[in-house]
């Protein structure tokens, strides 16, 4: 069967423009003169992108001089994931498969306009297990992996705050799931981070639904919520006691600032069903809730390392299946 992909040649391209300000690492340009297709790489290079569960915090915050920006802490979700092989081609351009991967595509382009290269094309391959329009992050996998790929096919190397520029040039919007080793507040639109937090979100149980799995939702679709001087002041009040959260490893504080963004956010994008699910989760031991955003899953948040058969998680299953739910548990997130 005939593969189908999508090409673009990388000349045609303007020049990469940063957002804002300088991302804090450089990337790494491959040494030596213009690469020659087929002297890079002999085995297909691999990268990874991981999904997420939306978000734990999302809304907008003022910086260091008082301006509001907006923001996102996300939550990783590494049962989603997308891959991604290339290799160099002989010519000067971009192979996407399958084609639809157009962010991906664009977001590769740049990269190599950024790094300079045009002796040498790319073959990209992806793949990934990520439904798309529910608030997973399958766009920015899905460039995460594109990218990773191709610069590991090239030689060069990227860091995370390279990613996350390239991603939001390529897309627009994009998550912070690049970032792995601490929690970041990424400004999501502008492809810079507002904070980085002291360690990883700690670890937690989750039982994961979909809210309207009929009713799929593209976060270019769905408007910047209009918050109020009251939000502000009140996402303002949230990252502090989430830096807090993340600092002392506190499950429970970080669900309160989850829930409490969910519930902000529920006047500008209504998750069907939240209040009763929100009953559920108080009801039976769930610390709290939390929302993609901009999409439409639900996670309700349990201390780490319960077992499925533990009464809290079983009872909560139960009334989420009721309420005509399916859905999924995480004993350690």
């Amino acid at each position: 069967m005939l593969e189908r992909r999508a090409a673009v040649g990388v000349g045609c391209l303007p020049p990469f423009d940063p957002m804002v300000r300088e991302s804090p690492c450089r990337l790494i340009p491959p040494q030596g003169s213009q690469l020659r297709a087929g002297q890079v790489a002999r085995d297909r290079a691999v990268g990874y992108g991981m999904g997420h569960h939306g978000e734990i915090l999302q809304g907008a915050f003022r910086d260091g001089e008082g301006q509001m920006r907006r923001g996102l802490v996300t939550l990783p979700f590494p049962v989603f994931n997308s891959v991604a092989w290339a290799v160099p081609t002989e010519g000067r351009s971009i192979e996407i498969d399958p084609p639809e991967k157009t962010k991906a595509l664009r977001a590769v382009a740049l990269l190599l306009n950024r790094i300079g290269e045009r002796s040498s094309g790319l073959s990209v391959r992806i793949r990934s297990n990520i439904p798309i329009g529910y608030g997973l992050g399958s766009s920015t996998a899905d460039i995460v992996a594109a990218l990773t790929s191709a610069a590991s096919a090239l030689g060069a190397s990227l860091c995370p705050a390279d990613l996350l520029k390239l991603a939001v040039s390529a897309e627009q919007a994009s998550d912070g799931t690049m970032f792995t080793s601490r929690a970041v507040l990424a400004a999501h639109r502008e492809g810079v981070l507002l904070e980085e937090f002291a360690r990883p979100l700690p670890p937690m149980g989750l039982i994961s639904i979909n809210s309207s799995p009929d009713n799929p939702l593209l976060t270019l679709d769905f408007p910047p919520a209009p918050y109020e001087t009251t939000d502000v002041d009140h996402f303002d009040d949230l990252r502090r006691t989430l830096r807090q959260a993340v600092a002392e490893g506190d499950q429970a504080l970080l669900a309160k600032v989850a829930t409490e963004s969910a519930l902000i956010n529920q006047r500008y994008l209504p998750q069907p069903g939240l209040p009763d699910i929100l009953d559920i989760a108080r009801a039976n031991g769930a610390l709290g809730i939390q929302v993609a955003h901009s999409g439409r899953m639900l996670g309700l948040i349990l201390p780490a390392n319960l077992d499925r058969f533990d009464r809290p998680v079983s009872t909560i299953m139960g009334g989420l299946q009721e309420l005509g739910a399916v859905p999924m548990f995480i004993s350690r997130l």
